[in-house]
């Protein structure tokens, strides 16, 4: 996994490489899927109330995840009860007291979406809040866990284009979606490509191509009407 500028200091890191997780945001996975799949999963790989605690994962924020309080007894936080709380001056200094704060709190505050996750919201509660793909995605969350929380049309209508979706849709999704031949051209696709796409000589004619490759590729321009070439 490649971790960003300054995640080289982050003590999280080294605790991860300690642990053979790949990063932070492996663990993140770890601790999320733990809810479904049981504790042990956690304490197979060392994630107890210490380690959790030293990941920036305070008992609050192991209860928005879904952790009863049987749960977090069998991880070893009521033992840690008396160190939990001076742990929070140990964490790092921007994060410090996140989990005491509302979402609304951290998202007004810039906070970043690996703070929100360890605070123990997740993109889901961000949408709950009234934020678009594209203003979650400024906060970090990546394409893959936007395409799981909004749909297609959503992130298409904040901006997200061709390029950027068709590693995660299909060409019949994107077409369904409302992407027009245009903005397949801008994308980088061929006349030959968007003919195998479905698009209509029509709509490939209409896309902008000049007319030394629409000839190349036997569709000479003809006079025809515009108004219905980008329909599907």
């Amino acid at each position: 996994m490649n971790f960003g500028k300054g995640q080289e200091t982050d003590p999280r890191v080294a605790i991860c490489k300690s642990l053979k997780i790949a990063g932070p945001e492996a663990a993140h996975r770890l601790i999320v899927a733990g809810v479904r799949k049981g504790l042990r999963t956690l304490l197979e790989k060392r994630l107890d109330a210490k380690t959790l605690l030293a990941l920036g994962y305070d008992s609050q924020g192991m209860k928005k995840l879904g952790y009863t309080d049987a749960d977090l007894k069998n991880l070893g936080y009521d033992a840690g009860a008396d160190w939990e709380s001076g742990k929070a001056a140990d964490r790092p200094k921007d994060a410090g007291s996140s989990g005491q704060q509302s979402l609304e709190q951290m998202i007004a505050a810039g906070r970043r979406a690996n703070e929100l996750r360890q605070a123990g919201y997740n993109l889901h509660h961000c949408k709950r809040a009234g934020l678009d793909a594209r203003e979650c995605e400024r906060m970090g969350f990546s394409l893959e866990e936007l395409a799981r929380e909004y749909s297609l049309h959503e992130l298409k209508r904040v901006g997200f284009g061709v390029v950027d979706l068709r590693i995660l849709y299909s060409v019949p999704e994107l077409r369904g979606a409302g992407f027009t031949a245009t903005e397949m051209r801008m994308a980088g696709h061929t006349i030959r490509e968007l003919l195998g796409f479905g698009y209509s000589e029509n709509q490939v004619r209409a896309a902008g191509y000049s007319n030394r490759e629409l000839v190349k590729e036997g569709l000479a321009r003809q006079t025809v009407d515009k108004t219905t070439l980008q329909r599907w």
